[in-house]
């Protein structure tokens, strides 16, 4: 299998072929491992939720609700197999075939102590078609590409103030989760200021916007975060005005 630096795979497809391996080990082996079949039936629940998302992911209907659910079913499938791996897969009670069988190479009983991230993440951003940005994600000039790290990437968007009238700052009383959406009243200094958009490791990813939100200005912001969950230094906050959906010059 292809692998990208650590041991998640480089495709949402490649991972969901190492979830259904992992599948069939805990089936089999799971209670010997001193995982509780509750858990094992989560991680059931959330390859299959990650399946119908990624069966959804034609480019050509994808729409920003869809493009969210399939970042959220995708993360949460990615975020369990990191835990299980953290939590459960060491030596013993595993053995080498054991390791092998889940695609995994041989772990030692102890993980080993991965640094803080150092490195920052510089964002480029430029159009690709109706209401969609392209997302480069790099390390910053001078920085060292940090390894076995992934992104945690973040966005919101800019509405004119008009619109915040009897909702709350930096919400909006439409879409998204719990009937909120991300976005603010003033330009964001950094990415705490943002909203948590996805995790990758991928180099680029494609940002879809409603038609509403043509011509207003979006915001991104990524950062490193290593294999125990401790996230590096935000990197400089990117903008770019969300493209006309009628722009032929933007397909």
């Amino acid at each position: 299998m292809v692998k990208r630096k650590g041991w998640i795979p480089v495709s949402r497809a490649l991972l969901l072929v190492m979830a259904r391996v992992w599948e069939s080990a805990l089936a089999a082996k799971g209670l010997l491992w001193g995982i509780q079949n509750a858990l094992i039936q989560e991680f059931r629940d959330r390859i299959e939720a990650a399946q119908n998302a990624f069966d959804q992911a034609a480019p050509a209907v994808r729409t920003a609700a869809l493009t969210e659910s399939i970042n959220e079913a995708f993360d949460r499938l990615e975020a369990l197999m990191r835990y299980l791996k953290d939590r459960y897969f060491r030596k013993p009670p595993l053995f080498d075939e054991d390791f092998e069988s889940l695609l995994l190479a041989p772990n030692d009983s102890a993980a080993p102590e991965a640094p803080r991230p150092g490195s920052r993440v510089i964002i480029t951003l430029y159009y690709k078609g109706r209401n969609t940005v392209v997302v480069d994600a790099n390390p910053m000039p001078g920085d060292s590409p940090p390894e076995d790290c992934y992104m945690e990437v973040f966005r919101g968007v800019m509405l004119p103030p008009a619109r915040f009238e009897g909702a709350p700052a930096g919400q909006e009383r439409e879409g998204g989760k719990a009937g909120l959406r991300p976005c603010f009243m003033r330009s964001p200094s950094s990415g705490n200021e943002l909203f948590k958009w996805l995790n990758t490791s991928r180099k680029q990813e494609f940002a879809y916007f409603r038609p509403e939100d043509q011509g207003k200005v979006a915001y991104f912001c990524a950062r490193y975060v290593n294999e125990k969950g401790e996230a590096g230094p935000w990197g400089p906050v990117a903008a770019i005005i969300i493209p006309q959906g009628d722009d032929a010059s933007l397909a």
